[in-house]
């Protein structure tokens, strides 16, 4: 009786074609796993195994090797836009492509991780479909029908019992097995459309908001009642579940004597950055990033062109550079007639490492300087409380900050965030002790939720709500 050495079987094994498919499959697990990392620490949601990307390794594995490419493109593009949309509530694709323009204005850190994880994308598809090819052609479409059917009869009978098969996007991450990327996004999207929009029209650049803005309280009989007025859009400033979180930031504003009748409020909010502030300043929701065409004929009298009218000297400071969201160009439009960004503010020694541009505790005095004018609307977005909420950008890192948030195990990233917010309330309860800034009337609101690298986290703050801090300068 011969037997065959074990050598002997694994080089058979190998060579009928079924130890290339079990790595491929491997490797095309490790290709969704870096996707799914992505989503599962940012929030957003997208099935495990994405149908565009399996399709693409095969038909590149079939010989068909620049369609194969496309296809991979195709499917690399849906991943990222479908991640953006989920994130930023975008409700347009154009919009998600739109912000990719300014990808080189991001930290050094995200470009480099973003590279690294492009590379390693590339070559778990590439490894895949090679070892994919090797094997018989006809063997590869009967374990690849197979695989595909196999996948959809599961998530079906995941998805059966809770009736989310059609619509993957009101289902649980843990219940997103196998779909098409380019399903779930036109979910995603619609969904937005719905919360975002009053008609849902594409075609309509920017929708009037359906709730109430924390500036409508500014034009209250179609006049400010005060003559100076800074109003502040603070980055990521979320609404905790637990007050006294809440609480903890603004303590130093609670206990000032210069602060005169404090009013906390919240409202809703959705979207970007820059849609958080075409939510304040024009009562608008963008369907599209197509900032470098916005017009007044689009927008309409926003609240710095209203108050120009009405006598006040306009101006908007931002730390960051000018050409992010392509700020000094619509900024006039809505009405800005002074504009304050990186470059054109005093040299600062401290650059901000959460996002490219100045330090907030840093503007303080660009602010305190125009807030002194006769009659001035000063306009500040603010910039380093953006994620990954960095350490390097507290002056003075409190650890009691973190005690409300959890007294077992210590979230650095939520102590950060608690911290470089209570940090610029500071600031803010210093800067008006200046007695040239009595009878200025105060507004903070949020522009978004905070983005959390975990569910956790971002449970302990509402998802669609912010908050909105009101006060008089006694």
């Amino acid at each position: 009786m011969n037997l065959q050495s074990p050598l002997l079987n694994r080089s058979a094994w190998y060579k009928t074609g079924w130890l290339r498919i079990v790595l491929a499959v491997i490797a095309l697990v490790f290709l969704n796993g870096i996707f799914q990392y992505v989503a599962l620490r940012f929030g957003y949601t997208r099935y495990f195994l994405g149908f565009e990307l399996l399709a693409a390794v095969v038909v590149f594995a079939l010989g068909y090797r620049w369609s194969g490419l496309l296809l991979f493109f195709v499917g690399l593009v849906l991943e990222i836009v479908l991640g953006l949309t989920g994130l930023f509530h975008f409700m347009n694709i154009r919009e998600a492509l739109d912000m990719a323009e300014f990808a080189l204005l991001a930290r050094p850190e995200d470009i480099f991780g973003f590279v690294v994880s492009f590379v390693l994308v590339v070559g778990c598809f590439w490894v895949a479909g090679t070892l994919l090819s090797g094997v018989r052609s006809s063997r590869m479409a009967l374990i690849g029908g197979v695989f595909v059917v196999g996948l959809t009869y599961g998530q079906w009978s995941v998805s059966e019992e809770r009736g989310d098969f059609f619509t993957p996007v009101l289902a649980s991450q843990d219940a997103l097995l196998f779909g098409s990327a380019s399903f779930l996004l036109k979910n995603t999207l619609d969904l937005n459309r719905v919360k975002q929009a009053v008609d849902g029209n594409p075609d309509v650049e920017y929708h009037k908001i359906q709730h109430p803005s924390a500036a409508d309280g500014v034009m209250w009989g179609g006049a400010p009642d005060s003559r100076r007025i800074l109003f502040v859009i603070s980055e990521a400033w979320g609404l905790p579940r637990d007050p006294n979180i809440l609480e903890k930031q603004i303590l130093s504003l609670r206990n000032s004597v210069h602060v005169q009748d404090l009013e906390l409020k919240s409202v809703y909010a959705r979207g970007a950055t820059a849609a958080g502030e075409l939510r304040e300043l024009c009562g608008l929701i963008p369907s599209r990033m197509n900032f470098g065409k916005m017009s007044s004929e689009l927008v309409g009298e926003c609240l710095p062109k209203k108050l120009k009218a009405l006598g006040y000297r306009t101006v908007a400071v931002h730390g960051a550079d000018s050409g992010m969201y392509r700020r000094s160009r619509w900024y006039p439009v809505l009405g800005f007639e002074k504009m304050f960004f990186k470059n054109d503010m005093p040299a600062s020694e401290s650059n901000c490492y959460s996002f490219p541009g100045y330090c907030d505790r840093n503007i303080f005095p660009v602010v305190r300087d125009q807030l002194k004018n006769e009659q001035v609307f000063v306009y500040w977005l603010t910039l380093n409380t953006h994620v990954p909420y960095d350490r390097r950008d507290i002056s003075h890192y409190r650890d009691d900050l973190c005690s409300e948030f959890s007294r077992e195990n210590t979230n650095e990233m939520l102590c950060n965030y608690q911290n470089l917010h209570a940090q610029f309330f500071d600031g803010l309860a210093h800067l008006i002790k200046d007695d040239a800034l009595r009878g200025v009337e105060v507004v903070v609101v949020g522009d978004h939720a905070p983005i959390f690298l975990d569910g956790e986290t971002r449970e302990r703050f509402e998802r669609e709500r912010v908050p909105v801090l009101h006060f008089t300068v006694k």
